[in-house]
C-alpha cells in the first residue's frame, strides 16, 4: 500500500512538472528552447505513464474511461501514425525534428498525456493547483518577457519583439493566450473569492501588456474573436448572474467598437508607424508576409492534391513547397518547413482523413461541452471562446509543443469532467487483470525505449556543438565529435548531416595542415548526406547542399548531377539555378551560366538579385552591352554594390567599375565588420592600381 501511494505521487509530481517545461531552456544543446522542452515533455510522459500503467493494474479506478474525445483524438494519432509510416520520410516523420520536435513521437506522447491527467488528477482539487501552477508558471514568463522589453534580459529573436523563455515571439503569444483564458476562466469561478479575482484580473492586464509586444497578430486576433465569441455565448445563455451578463455586453460592444475603429483609423499616422499596430494595419493581400502565406498555402493544397489521402508525412512540408514552388516567394526561405496554417499542415501531413480526424477532436470537445449538463452556462461559453480563438491563431501558424500540450490539458479536463463517477469496467474479471498486465509490460518497454532515444538524441546534440566549437583536440577532435553524433539514428541525425557539410567547408577554406583529417571529415560528410538522400531521394534541400559541397571541394561533374535532379524536382525555384550558375561560371562555362541565370531571372524579373546576377554573367560572358541594358535604365550605373557584380568585375579586370562597386558597396555594410575590412583594403590596392595605369611612363 505505501509503495502504491508513493507511486501515485512520484506520477502526480511528473505531471505537475510538465507544466515546468516552458521555462526550460539549455545552452548545452543545438536548438536551447525548443529541444530541451520536447526532451523533458517526453521523458515526464514517459515516466508518467509508466508509472500509472503499474497503477491501472492493482486498482481498476486508474483505468481509462471512454469519451468521444478519447476516440477522436485516438483515430487523428493512429492515421497520423499510418500516415507517416506510408509517407516519403518515414523515419523523419515518426521521430521528428530537433527543430520542432514533433513527429508521430511527440503526438503519441501528447496522447499518452491526455489519457492519464483525467485518471491521475480525478477531482476538483488537484485539476485546481495544475491550473494554478501553470498560471505561476505563466507569469513567471511574462516576467522574463517584460525585463527583455526594459532591455534588463537579452532577447533572442532578430525583429526585436520579446519571446520570454520561448524563443520566439509568436510561440509565446500562443502561450500568452491561453492563460488569459485561463485567468478569466478562473476568475469567473462562482467560487472564487474577490481576492482572488483582483489577482486573476492583474495577471490577465500584465500578460495582456506582453502579449500586445509580441505583436503577434495571429494570437492577437485569436483573443479578440475568442471574447467576441464567448461574450456573446455568455448573453444568449447565461441567466442568472445579471452582473455577469452586462460585463458580457460591454466587452461585446468593446471589442466591435474596437474591431471598427482600428479598421477606420488603421491608415493614421499613430496607427501606421507603431511597431505593433503597425503590423496590423499592414495586413493585406500584397503585403509581403501576408503574400508570402497565400503562395505557402497554395503550395500546400497543390501538394495535398498529389497525396489526398495519407498525405506526405510530417515534417515534409519543405519538399512539398520545393515541389510547387512559386518564384514570388523568392524574399522568403527557398525551403519552408512549415504552411503556417495548422489545418493545411495536417491537410498536407495526413491527407484528407488526417484533416478531418483533427477536425473531429474540437468538434468532439464542442460536443462533449454542449451536451448534458456537466458544464455550467459561463464555462460552455468560455470553452467554446477558446475553441473559436485557437481556430483563428491556428489559420495563419502552427502548433508548438507547449501549445499542443496545454491544449491536450483542456482536452482531458473537460473529458475528466464529462467521465466522472463513471465506472471503467468490470474490475473484478481475472481476464481483464491479464490484459491490464500485457498493457502495462507493454507500456514500460515503451517508456523505456523512449527514455533511451531521449539520452542518444541528447548526446548526439552535445557531440555536435563539441564538433562545432573550436577545442584543444583540434580537427581530429572535431571528426571524432561528428561520428560520435551520427553513431545512432537520432531525430538529430539530419541536422548533425547538415552541419557537417557547413563545417567541413569553414574548414577547408582556413587550408588546414592536417589534411588527411579533413579529408577523412569530408569524406564522411559526403557519405552521410548520400545516405539522407538515398533514404529520401525528393529531398531537394539535401541535394542541394551535398551539390554546393562538392563544387567546394572539386567534384563538378558529380554536383551538376546533383542539381541537374534537384531542378527537376524543383523546377521553378530560382535557388537551384543559382547554384548550377555558380558552378559553371567557376568551370569557364559563360555562355552556359548566362542561359541558367537568364532562366532564373524571368521567373522573376522584379527580383533585384536575380537581375545583378544575370547582369553578372553577362559582364563575365563580355556582353556588356546586355548588363548595362540590365541595370542601367533602373539604377544609372552598373557599378552597383552588389557582391555578384564586385566578383565580375574582378574577373573581368575592370577595375574602374570594380572601384566604383567596391565604394558602393561599402556605403550600404556596417562599417565595423570584418567584410568592410576586406572590401577597404581591396578598395585601396584597385586605386593604386589606377594611379599606376595613368601616370605617364618614365623617362629614361
Amino acid at each position: 500500500m505505501q509503495s502504491s501511494i508513493l507511486l501515485r505521487r512520484f506520477v502526480i509530481g511528473s505531471l505537475f512538472a510538465t507544466l515546468l517545461v516552458p521555462l526550460v531552456v539549455s545552452s548545452s544543446l543545438v536548438f536551447p528552447y525548443m529541444s530541451a522542452k520536447g526532451h523533458l515533455f517526453r521523458l515526464l510522459v514517459e515516466v508518467a505513464v509508466a508509472g500509472w500503467a503499474i497503477l491501472a493494474v492493482v486498482d481498476p479506478s486508474w483505468r481509462p474511461r471512454s469519451s468521444p474525445m478519447l476516440w477522436a483524438l485516438t483515430a487523428f494519432v493512429l492515421w497520423l501514425g499510418l500516415a507517416d509510416l506510408t509517407g516519403v520520410r518515414p523515419w523523419e516523420s515518426l521521430l521528428g525534428d530537433l527543430e520542432r520536435m514533433e513527429g508521430w513521437t511527440t503526438h503519441l506522447h501528447l496522447l499518452a498525456y491526455f489519457v492519464v491527467l483525467p485518471v491521475v488528477l480525478a477531482g476538483t482539487a488537484l485539476w485546481r493547483r495544475f491550473w494554478h501552477l501553470s498560471l505561476a508558471v505563466s507569469v513567471v514568463v511574462t516576467a522574463v518577457a517584460l525585463a527583455q522589453l526594459a532591455g534588463a534580459l537579452p532577447m533572442d529573436s532578430p525583429s526585436g519583439r520579446i519571446d520570454g523563455t520561448l524563443g520566439n515571439p509568436s510561440f509565446l503569444a500562443a502561450y500568452l493566450a491561453f492563460h488569459l483564458w485561463l485567468a478569466a476562466f478562473l476568475a469567473l469561478d462562482e467560487r472564487a473569492s474577490n481576492r482572488a479575482r483582483v489577482l486573476l484580473v492583474a495577471i490577465l492586464l500584465v500578460e495582456g501588456v506582453a502579449l500586445f509586444f509580441t505583436a503577434t497578430r495571429s494570437a492577437m486576433l485569436g483573443v479578440v474573436a475568442g471574447s467576441l465569441v464567448a461574450a456573446m455565448l455568455m448573453l444568449c445563455c447565461e441567466r442568472e448572474r445579471t452582473r455577469l451578463r452586462r460585463t458580457a455586453g460591454l466587452v461585446a460592444v468593446g471589442g466591435l467598437v474596437l474591431v471598427a475603429g482600428f479598421v477606420l483609423l488603421r491608415g493614421h499616422p499613430l496607427i501606421s508607424t507603431s511597431p505593433v499596430l503597425g503590423r496590423f494595419s499592414a495586413i493585406s493581400p500584397t503585403e509581403l508576409t501576408s503574400q508570402s502565406r497565400l503562395l505557402a498555402w497554395g503550395a500546400a493544397l497543390d501538394g495535398a492534391a498529389e497525396r489526398p489521402w495519407l498525405g506526405w508525412g510530417q515534417d515534409n512540408f519543405s519538399i512539398v513547397y520545393a515541389r510547387h514552388y512559386d518564384p514570388r516567394l523568392y524574399t522568403q526561405d527557398p525551403f519552408f518547413d512549415l504552411v503556417h496554417n495548422a489545418f493545411l499542415e495536417w491537410l498536407v501531413a495526413g491527407g484528407v482523413v488526417g484533416l478531418l480526424a483533427f477536425c473531429s477532436v474540437v468538434a468532439a470537445f464542442l460536443v462533449v461541452v454542449w451536451r448534458g449538463r456537466t458544464f455550467s452556462a459561463v464555462e460552455r461559453s468560455l470553452l467554446t471562446g477558446l475553441a473559436a480563438g485557437y481556430a483563428v491563431h491556428a489559420s495563419f501558424l502552427f502548433d508548438t509543443l507547449t501549445s499542443s500540450m496545454l491544449a491536450v490539458a483542456v482536452l482531458a479536463w473537460v473529458h475528466g469532467r464529462v467521465t466522472a463517477g463513471r465506472s471503467p469496467g468490470s474490475p473484478g474479471a481475472s481476464e481483464r487483470r491479464l490484459v491490464w498486465v500485457a498493457v502495462a509490460v507493454a507500456i514500460v518497454a515503451a517508456s523505456a525505449v523512449g527514455a533511451v532515444l531521449t539520452w542518444r538524441t541528447v548526446a548526439a546534440e552535445r557531440a555536435l556543438l563539441r564538433a562545432v566549437r573550436p577545442g584543444p583536440s583540434g580537427l581530429s577532435g572535431t571528426l571524432a565529435s561528428f561520428q560520435a553524433a551520427l553513431r545512432h539514428h537520432t531525430p538529430a541525425t539530419s541536422k548533425v548531416r547538415q552541419r557537417l557539410l557547413t563545417t567541413a567547408v569553414e574548414i577547408g577554406r582556413s587550408r588546414p595542415d592536417d589534411v588527411e583529417t579533413l579529408a577523412r571529415l569530408t569524406s564522411l560528410g559526403r557519405r552521410e548526406m548520400a545516405r539522407q538522400i538515398e533514404a529520401c531521394p525528393l529531398d531537394v534541400r539535401s541535394q542541394v547542399a551535398l551539390a554546393s559541397f562538392l563544387r567546394r571541394f572539386s567534384a563538378p561533374d558529380e554536383a551538376r548531377a546533383l542539381l541537374d535532379r534537384a531542378h527537376g524536382l524543383a523546377p521553378r525555384m530560382q535557388h537551384i539555378l543559382f547554384e548550377i550558375g555558380i558552378l559553371e561560371l567557376g568551370r569557364g562555362r559563360f555562355e552556359e551560366a548566362l542561359e541558367i541565370l537568364r532562366s532564373a531571372y524571368e521567373l522573376a524579373p522584379e527580383w533585384t538579385e536575380a537581375r545583378n546576377r544575370y547582369a553578372a554573367a553577362a559582364i563575365m560572358a563580355d556582353r556588356r552591352q546586355l548588363a548595362e541594358e540590365l541595370l542601367v535604365a533602373e539604377e544609372g550605373t552598373i557599378a552597383l554594390g552588389d557582391q555578384w557584380l564586385i566578383a565580375a568585375f574582378r574577373a573581368s579586370g575592370d577595375l574602374p567599375n570594380l572601384a566604383a562597386a567596391l565604394e558602393a558597396r561599402l556605403r550600404i555594410i556596417s562599417p565595423e565588420g570584418r567584410e568592410a575590412s576586406r572590401l577597404g583594403r581591396e578598395l585601396s590596392e584597385v586605386r593604386r592600381a589606377l594611379a599606376d595605369q595613368s601616370a605617364p611612363p618614365t623617362q629614361e
